[in-house]
């Protein structure tokens, strides 16, 4: 027999709970109903009075607890305990009796009960019965955590090690850790870490356990891991210190990060033989823009070699440094657009030709804005002859709106071509034109960049290269190389 109970006032408390009663008689199942509801109980309650019921109700209702008598004619609350910790043991299982003695009820909760109220104090029984739910469903929420760790812990494709916080040694290893060291995971079971014979380096890793003894937690990839066919491997060590109940334990995760370092090797050759690549190309360029004007033979370079060290004392990272020297070799290659006759007069030019000279730098930025180079490299091209105020040339850009890279060569530029002899004067001499780019500091030339070139030539003994020792000078000609300044 079984009988199914729940509140009839929708407007009483919020809390509800699933609860299966093991009682034979109906009027101490009101009693109950009515003490729950005073505790702040809605119970949805289903009463069982036999063996055959009580396992049914049970498999049907899965309730938040069970309430049973002690005592019932044709079934008892300790049959009924017995059943619960077969069929439900997550489920929490109190004695509600008026004919228990304490000795049972005590014998009842080293069998598996959590709790037993009287019935002559059913006012404890709400309390009792919420603090029994809600401890249940802390331990089913305990126990699921557990179980997706065990889980993780064994399915893992990283290598898994538990560790004594105070001693290193090994109290737990994943089954993966076989295929990682080639070891059974029982084998390690006792050792401290650095008695594993894998790991190569084992003042590192005495070093590390106690950093991270100190810091709580410590993540490297350069340990170097000896595999069982006797090649190394690259793993990273990602390890944290944690507490479990009082216990302080480290948690050792190690992944074979082989496949990841061997991609980033061809990636770094492939960068590396793009760069060369780009070099040659690079180089190219200059010695086919240079080829038809003598005069001007290594000036993209010394500009490059002055833009590059201009760039390194700025503080710039070597991606951006490698960028801007790329640009200032290539800055003047559009005068392949300019006839010869302009670029080698021996007198100064007439208006017209400085307007035509001046179309050298968009007839350069169209041949570079084809070629995927990893920098702005066009952008610099075409901005190296603006100037803040706005007094310069294509775009008449201002300030910011001009790029770091052109703002870098319009000084090196500046300094290089006063330095050096040109076709209609002789070299006006370097401090001449430091004093130059000095006077046009924040109206023509970028402060940062003119006080870095001034700072390179008058403080640290700068000087702009010779031909024998100009960057990628090797990839040019030799009888270009002959020529000299």
């Amino acid at each position: 027999m079984s009988t199914m109970t729940s509140p009839s006032d929708p407007g009483g408390p919020a809390v509800g709970a699933n609860l299966l009663l093991v009682e034979d008689a109906p009027q101490d199942m009101e009693l109950i109903v009515d003490a729950l509801r005073r505790a702040g109980v809605q119970p949805v309650l289903r009463r069982v009075e036999t063996e055959a019921s009580f396992r049914s109700a049970l498999t049907e209702l899965r309730p938040d607890a069970i309430l049973a008598d002690w005592t019932l004619p044709q079934f008892s609350g300790t049959r009924a305990l017995a059943i619960a910790r077969q069929e439900a043991p997550e489920v929490p299982f109190l004695f509600v009796s008026g004919t228990i003695s304490e000795a049972a009820a005590l014998e009842g909760l080293r069998n598996g009960a959590v709790d037993y109220v009287f019935k002559h104090q059913l006012e404890k029984l709400g309390s009792a019965v919420l603090r029994a739910i809600q401890e249940g469903r802390e331990r089913l929420a305990l126990a699921d955590s557990e179980e997706r760790y065990r889980l993780l812990f064994e399915m893992a494709k990283d290598g898994i090690l538990i560790l004594e916080a105070d001693s290193g040694r090994i109290t737990q290893a994943n089954p993966f850790i076989q295929e990682l060291l080639g070891c059974q995971p029982q084998d390690l079971i006792g050792k401290q870490l650095w008695e594993i014979s894998s790991l190569l380096d084992k003042d590192r890793v005495i070093s590390l356990f106690t950093r991270l003894q100190e810091t709580g937690y410590v993540r490297y990839e350069d340990i170097p891991l000896l595999a069982e066919d006797g090649s190394l491997k690259d793993v990273e060590f990602a390890s944290n210190v944690y507490h479990v109940g009082r216990r302080q334990v480290i948690q050792y995760n190690i992944r074979d990060i082989s496949a990841r370092r061997a991609a980033e090797r061809q990636m770094q050759t492939y960068q590396q033989e793009t760069l060369c690549s780009l070099q040659d190309m690079v180089a190219a360029l200059v010695s086919l823009s240079e080829t038809r004007d003598s005069y001007t033979a290594g000036h993209q370079a010394r500009v490059a070699d002055l833009a590059r060290a201009m760039a390194v004392e700025m503080g710039l990272d070597q991606h951006q440094v490698e960028g801007i020297c790329i640009s200032a070799l290539v800055h003047d290659i559009g005068k392949f657009s300019i006839p010869i006759e302009i670029l080698i007069k021996p007198t100064a030019l007439k208006q017209q030709e400085i307007e035509l000279l001046r179309t050298h730098v968009q007839a350069g930025v169209d041949v570079l804005l084809p070629i995927h180079f990893h920098w702005p490299v066009a952008e610099s091209v075409l901005h190296h002859h603006e100037r803040l105020d706005g007094s310069g040339y294509p775009q008449g850009l201002r300030g910011e709106a001009i790029c770091l890279g052109g703002r870098i060569l319009a000084v090196a530029d500046t300094v290089e071509a006063m330095a050096t002899h040109r076709p209609y004067r002789f070299a006006k001499g370097l401090e001449a034109a430091l004093s130059t780019v000095e006077a046009g500091r924040g109206s023509l030339y970028d402060p940062a960049a003119v006080d870095t070139c001034l700072k390179l030539f008058r403080q640290k003994g700068y000087q702009l290269p010779s031909v024998d020792r100009l960057p990628y000078v090797d990839r040019l000609p030799q009888e270009k190389q002959a020529g000299g300044a």
